[in-house]
């Protein structure tokens, strides 16, 4: 239970995480990997890469769980 609300708290904290890094520094330079969601302003901008900073760690979390159980089960 614990473990859980632990894997959530870091999930909601670390998505606006990143993406106030990458508004905020990323954004900067002229050529940028992340250049579709600086040319937006910055509010949605952030928005965009919270929703798919949280995509990108629950699907990481939900392999760790299907590799976890798929170990577990074969031992």
């Amino acid at each position: 239970m614990l473990r859980g609300l632990m894997a959530g708290l870091a999930i909601l904290h670390l998505g606006p995480g990143f993406a106030f890094l990458v508004v905020a520094f990323a954004c900067e330079d002229s050529f940028s990997y992340f250049q579709a969601a600086c040319q937006q302003d910055a509010f949605s901008a952030f928005v965009r890469l919270t929703l798919m900073a949280w995509a990108a760690l629950i699907t990481g979390l939900m392999v760790k769980i299907i590799v976890t159980k798929y170990i577990n089960k074969v031992n």
